[in-house]
């Protein structure tokens, strides 16, 4: 689509196997999963913006979003962990669901991205399945980490405006191979950048062979 860029997966490891899953039955390049030869199952995912408007009634740009949300929500409880895949997902979610995922929460509770709404049902989909956020594994509760800044602000780094919208979850079976997180600020103040940084993480992977009995 002419202005849309949807979502895509790199590997340096060789892909076996791709699906493409149109969940909420958008239409549209949301979420794309590759599977590598060392096993590990990844995802890419993009929620929608949702737009300025934070009732759904009004909105019918925030309805789908929340729309969007429920049906991640099924989505995940289909996959259900029972097997042990190890699984990760890398996410333009457009949700800051912790007080410090935002530069200013009771100020943003009504701004889209931190909505009681939005946060509730992006919980109800981590949970279903569950993943484990990488970030809030290794950042501190307490601490503010953003992904996001807004072209709006000049001096993005001095205004510190920021939201963590951007998401790497793995599955149970990787939490224990969680190394490293980190966001790629410099990235954002490249000449002509996104307004999201990149997010990377280190994980143990492939995971070792067994000893032979």
């Amino acid at each position: 689509q002419k202005g849309y860029h949807g979502v895509a997966i790199l590997s340096r490891e060789p892909i076996v196997e791709v699906e493409r899953h149109d969940i909420g039955r958008t239409g549209e390049a949301r979420h794309i999963l590759a599977r590598l030869a060392s096993g590990l199952e990844v995802h890419s995912l993009y929620v929608p913006a949702g737009g300025p408007i934070t009732d759904p009634a009004r909105s019918p740009v925030f309805a789908r979003k929340l729309a969007f949300l429920r049906a991640l929500r099924r989505w995940a409880a289909r996959l259900a962990d029972r097997d042990q895949q190890p699984r990760v997902i890398a996410a333009d979610m457009n949700v800051a669901p912790f007080e410090n995922d935002v530069w200013d929460h009771r100020a943003m509770l009504r701004t889209t991205t931190h909505t009681p709404k939005e946060v509730e049902l992006l919980l109800a989909f981590q949970r279903a399945h569950p993943f484990v956020d990488v970030a809030r594994r290794l950042v501190p509760a307490h601490e503010k980490t953003f992904t996001w800044w807004s072209f709006r602000a000049p001096d993005w780094r001095h205004a510190g405006k920021g939201r963590r919208l951007d998401h790497l979850w793995v599955s149970p079976a990787l939490a224990p191979r969680i190394l490293d997180y980190a966001v790629a600020l410099e990235v954002r103040g490249w000449r002509r950048p996104s307004d999201h940084a990149p997010i990377m993480a280190d994980l143990a992977w492939p995971a070792p062979a067994s000893p032979p009995r």
